[in-house]
C-alpha cells in the first residue's frame, strides 16, 4: 500500500511570518495539534505543535500575537514521497521518532499528511492475518516513538524481556513455635503467690520471738 492511499489531504498550513494566534486558531478551528509551515512555493520549513505554542508563550512572556511562529516551529522537517510504501513511513517513524510527516511530490511541494493515526486506521480494512501483522508493526512503530531520547531500540527490548533472577525461599520457622515464641516474649512475669510458703529465713525469726516470749 502507498502512502497516498491513507495521507490526510484536508489542512491549512501557515507562513513562518505568521503570528501564534493564527496558528492556534488553525488548530482549534482544524481539532489537530500540528500545522505544517510551508514557503511561497508550498514547500515544508517545519512543524508547528500546540506544545510549541504553549511552550513559546510561556518563555518569551508575549501574546500570541507578538509572537511569530518561525520563533517556535522545529525546523528540519521529515518528509516522504506520496509514492512510498507503508513500510517505509513506518521506518522513518523510528528512526527519527516522529508522530507524523510531510507527504510531498516530486516537486518538493506539500500535498498531504500522515501520522501514527492513519496508520492505525489502516488495521481496519485487512484480514485478520494480515491485521495481526499490521498490529506488531504498529506496537514497533509506537515503542520506538516514545523511547527515552537516546536509548536504543534494541537495549530497551532487552530490557522488558529479560528474565528475572530466581529467589531462593528463605526457611520459615514453624508456625506454632513462633507463635509461642511470641507469646512468652509478650507476657509479664508472674507476681510472687501470696500462698507462698515462708523462707526458711522467716521460720528461722519466728522461732526466734516464739523463744523470746516463754522467757
Amino acid at each position: 500500500m502507498k502512502i497516498s492511499e491513507l495521507m490526510t489531504t484536508t489542512y491549512t498550513t501557515c507562513r513562518p511570518e505568521d503570528n501564534l494566534d493564527r496558528a492556534a486558531q488553525i488548530m482549534w478551528t482544524a481539532d489537530c495539534g500540528c500545522v505544517p509551515v510551508v514557503d511561497r512555493e508550498g514547500q515544508p520549513l517545519g512543524m508547528i505543535t500546540d506544545r510549541d505554542v504553549c511552550m513559546a508563550a510561556s518563555f518569551q512572556g508575549a501574546r500570541l500575537t507578538d509572537c511569530q511562529v518561525q520563533q517556535a516551529m522545529s525546523r528540519g522537517v521529515r518528509t516522504c514521497r506520496e509514492d512510498m510504501t507503508i513500510e517505509e513511513a513506518h521506518t522513518t517513524m523510528r528512526e527519527h521518532q516522529l508522530h507524523r510527516l510531510a507527504v510531498v511530490d516530486r516537486r518538493g511541494r506539500l500535498v498531504g499528511l500522515v501520522s501514527l493515526s492513519d496508520l492505525v486506521h489502516r488495521t481496519n480494512v485487512r484480514t485478520d492475518a494480515e491485521r495481526r501483522e499490521l498490529a506488531d508493526e504498529l506496537l514497533t512503530t509506537f515503542s520506538s516513538i516514545c523511547r527515552p531520547r537516546g536509548v536504543s531500540a534494541a537495549s530497551l527490548v532487552t530490557s522488558t524481556v529479560e528474565t528475572p533472577k530466581a529467589e531462593t525461599p528463605k526457611a520459615e520457622t514453624p508456625k506454632a513455635e513462633t507463635q509461642k515464641a511470641e507469646t512468652q516474649k509478650t507476657l509479664p512475669a508472674a507476681p510472687p503467690s501470696a500462698t507462698a510458703a515462708p523462707s526458711k529465713g522467716k521460720k528461722a525469726s519466728s522461732g526466734s520471738k516464739k523463744s523470746a516470749k516463754r522467757k
